[in-house]
């Protein structure tokens, strides 16, 4: 039973399904931004084609509308500033501090990666120590451990992969954000 399990879980289908999602919720973020960006566009569309239908107008309507406008104009202003400052506190988080500090940061992944191989290694090495190593197993065994690692290796590359394609830009236009 566990066999069909770690096969299931270890196979190339299974990872390609994981880096599948994972790429589709990167998707989901993209039309998500697009809709906001195409949300703007809507409503600047929308005040055009209400102030195209009352050119001629009475000079009250005409007023009213100068306030709707205004009120759009100034929503969309602090909008885009509210964008602008945002924009602005993304650069200052993105802002290397100094040289030392930004090379802590850049190392810190590098370091972690080191650790947990060596800690793998070292457990790996104290197993073996003590069954006797890969001498103590039958051809059965090994050809299992054989089978079990070429599982693996087949899922890992079917996540990466999957999330390397998934996580693709689309090929739709992009609409930048007026600044």
């Amino acid at each position: 039973m566990i066999d069909l399990v770690l096969g299931i879980l270890g196979s190339g289908g299974f990872g390609g399904i994981v880096g599948g999602v994972l790429g589709l919720f990167n998707k989901m973020e993209e039309r998500k931004l697009l809709r906001v960006r195409l949300g703007h566009e809507k409503d600047m569309a929308e005040i055009d084609a209400r102030e195209a239908n009352n050119d001629r107008a009475h000079e009250v309507i005409m007023a009213d509308k100068q306030v709707e406008r205004a009120q759009a104009e100034g929503a969309i202003a602090a909008d885009l500033a509210d964008a602008d400052a945002f924009r602005e506190s993304l650069k200052a988080q993105t802002a290397p501090i100094n040289n030392t500090a930004e090379a802590i940061r850049a190392s810190v992944r590098i370091i972690v990666t080191y650790l947990f191989v060596g800690l793998y290694c070292y457990t790996f090495w104290k197993v073996a120590e003590q069954v006797g190593g890969l001498d103590a197993l039958s051809p059965e065994e090994l050809l299992d451990i054989y089978k079990y690692l070429i599982y693996q290796t087949a899922a890992l590359v079917g996540i990466v992969v999957g999330w390397y394609f998934g996580a693709r830009p689309s090929a739709m236009p992009r609409i930048p954000l007026p600044k």
